[in-house]
């Protein structure tokens, strides 16, 4: 074979040995790249929901998960639900946060039967409760009854109820929410009142803790609001048989 034919030889080696570099590496990526034969680790969902009104706690709540091996994990909620793992292991955990002052604790027990375990829970909603009593000289304070008291959200009324035969109003949790601010309003003898000031606020403290769910307070109402002395007058007798 001439030197020239040799040569055309070699380089026509090279070019193989150039394609093949190029073409081999492209075909094993394509058909061996590795895949994921085993599943995903197991994981945790806890979803907190009032149970008035079925909503998702507000976010921030924190819940707490322990389990086996060391496994101590506080995390916050989004949209009602705080996730723990991926990768947890098989075993009792405890599970646990605290709204209205109160550790809510529950025992949970996860196993190979299946990977996402989702566990929800129910709380209550806070509670507004108001009472107005007639500021009375002789000592008695009398409930007033009758009384329309509206409940305003972030300023907006949302709702009205009356006083009942205790001179209460209570506004439970189908209305009343966390992390909003409230006020009440009235109207006696001519004149408007919203309370109080500041407004109602329940929210949770800086490390994810909701401490106080309900708020009460007493409203002691000047006894000839409302109407005229005479009308006062003998609405009291005729309820509580006292002369005003």
């Amino acid at each position: 074979m001439s030197r020239r034919n040799k040569a055309v030889v070699f380089i026509a080696f090279l070019w193989i040995l150039l394609i093949l570099g190029i073409i081999i590496p492209i075909f094993w990526g394509k058909y061996n790249k590795p895949h994921k034969s085993s599943p995903p680790g197991k994981y945790i969902k806890v979803g907190v929901f009032c149970t008035e009104t079925g909503d998702p706690v507000p976010d921030g709540l924190a819940v707490r998960c322990v389990g086996p091996y060391g496994y101590d994990v506080i995390g916050k909620t989004s949209k009602g639900y705080a996730f723990f793992g991926s990768g947890v292991a098989d075993g009792t955990y405890t599970i646990s946060w605290t709204w209205c002052g109160k550790l809510w604790t529950y025992d949970v027990t996860i196993d190979c039967s299946k990977l996402t375990w989702v566990f929800d829970y129910k709380v209550p909603n806070p509670t507004i409760t108001k009472h107005f009593l007639y500021d009375t000289e002789w000592g008695e304070f009398p409930p007033v009854i009758g009384l329309n008291v509206i409940l305003l959200e972030n300023g907006e009324p949302i709702a009205t109820k009356t006083t009942d035969g205790t001179g209460t109003v209570v506004f439970g949790g189908d209305l009343v929410e966390v992390c909003k601010n409230y006020t009440l309003r009235y109207t006696w003898g001519g004149t408007t009142y919203t309370i109080p000031s500041p407004p109602i606020h329940f929210a949770y403290t800086e490390d994810g803790k909701l401490m106080v769910c309900s708020w009460e307070e007493t409203n002691y109402l000047d006894p000839k609001g409302g109407g005229d002395k005479s009308s006062d007058s003998l609405t009291l007798a005729d309820q509580f048989g006292f002369p005003y």
